[in-house]
């Protein structure tokens, strides 16, 4: 059996904290610890980093790096007004590429993997993810039913027909199976 293990890294609000005290708090005390914990078990990871929190913390950035763990894009924002479910395609375009191009020069090597904020994507996701240089992403939760109480609910009933295993996608949709150069790894999945 196989097992892979994958983080978010964001400064989003929690509890009124400000985006700067949270920043803070990955970058001196939870990051830290949780990759000294992976290091301890010998667990490889990879790390969905938001592009916003690499521009004003590239140190936690180069940790991840630095420790041998897979640094890979969480887009640039986590903001919902611009989710990727409700961009158009050169939206998302340019969101990837930002957030890709942050990412790549901070430790100089190419990005290849995504997960979209929220879990949040819609028929363009696919052709963007090829469009902006990606290889591999990570937004299908075939087995998450909690997703179905959170923003972009209706559009992730989808998953519910999504495979468990690895795949290709396609073209125009990331939850189905087809012939695109794009490789889903679906989250929480147990096939």
């Amino acid at each position: 059996m196989s097992c892979f293990f994958t983080n978010d890294v964001e400064h989003t609000s929690v509890n009124g904290k400000t985006y700067e005290r949270i920043a803070d708090e990955v970058e001196q005390n939870t990051l830290p610890r949780l990759l000294d914990l992976y290091d301890k078990y010998h667990v490889r990871s990879t790390f969905f980093v938001l592009g916003s929190l690499a521009e004003i913390r590239p140190n936690i950035v180069r940790m991840i790096y630095a420790r041998g763990q897979e640094v890979a894009s969480h887009g640039y924002s986590h903001d919902y007004t611009k989710a990727f479910d409700v961009l158009s395609l050169e939206e998302q375009i340019s969101e990837l590429r930002l957030s890709k191009d942050i990412l790549e020069q901070i430790i100089g090597e190419e990005i290849v993997s995504f997960r979209a904020p929220a879990l949040r994507v819609n028929e363009y996701t696919p052709l963007a993810l090829i469009e902006a240089g990606y290889k591999f992403d990570s937004s299908i939760a075939p087995q998450r039913l909690d997703a179905f109480m959170s923003l972009g609910s209706k559009k992730k009933r989808a998953w519910l027909k999504a495979p468990r295993m690895i795949y290709n996608t396609a073209e125009d949709n990331l939850s189905r199976q087809g012939t695109s150069s794009i490789v889903e790894v679906p989250v929480s999945s147990y096939g």
